[in-house]
């Protein structure tokens, strides 16, 4: 993989010494097969597969969360759920709980208190603090979430046996708590 990389690197800079604009037979043809040898390298990564299912559950709670008429994007739901249980929480104190960045769960509020979900006051101790709370209807949002979480498990879980559902779940908890080790360090 590591020289796959390296090797699309050198086409992608030959291809620009060739000069802009300018697409040799030679310059195309390597450019394609260079990128086809890496987007497959790319493909057998732990990467691009946990990238793949994510994208997979994403698009499934999306079609269930529409069903179910909950208002918001399967990408919102940790940052409710984290101010629906944890009221007048901060945004950076929110930020860490689910594992974003503050610009990322900033715009993630905004569109939450537009949608009427939540509000954000000023903290009344330090003003430079903003407090998020879960408002009547972000609660109601909130307690409706869990069933639709439950039913894309169940939907994704159903093409495997019991067996493979248990084994991918604790695969899966390995994963995330190893990468969750090797994070720790690194800040």
């Amino acid at each position: 993989m590591y020289q796959q990389s390296l090797n699309f690197a050198h086409l992608k800079s030959a291809s620009k010494m060739e000069g802009e604009g300018k697409h040799t037979a030679y310059e195309t043809g390597a450019n394609e097969k260079g990128f086809n040898e890496f987007l497959d390298g790319l493909k057998g990564t732990l990467f691009f597969q946990m990238h793949r299912i994510n994208l997979i559950m994403f698009r499934l709670a999306n079609k269930h969360l529409v069903a179910a008429d909950i208002p918001i994007k399967s990408e919102q739901i940790p940052v409710l759920i984290s101010i629906y249980k944890g009221n007048n929480k901060s945004q950076q104190e929110v930020a860490d709980l689910v594992h974003r960045d503050k610009s990322s769960v900033q715009r993630t509020v905004i569109a939450l208190q537009k949608k009427g979900l939540i509000t954000v006051q000023a903290d009344k101790k330090d003003k430079r603090r903003n407090v998020l709370s879960a408002t009547k209807k972000g609660i109601a949002v909130a307690g409706k979430i869990g069933e639709v979480v439950r039913n894309v498990e169940k939907e994704i879980m159903e093409v495997f046996d019991a067996e493979e559902s248990l084994n991918n779940i604790q695969s899966l908890k390995i994963i995330a708590d190893n990468l969750e080790q090797i994070q720790k360090f690194k800040q």
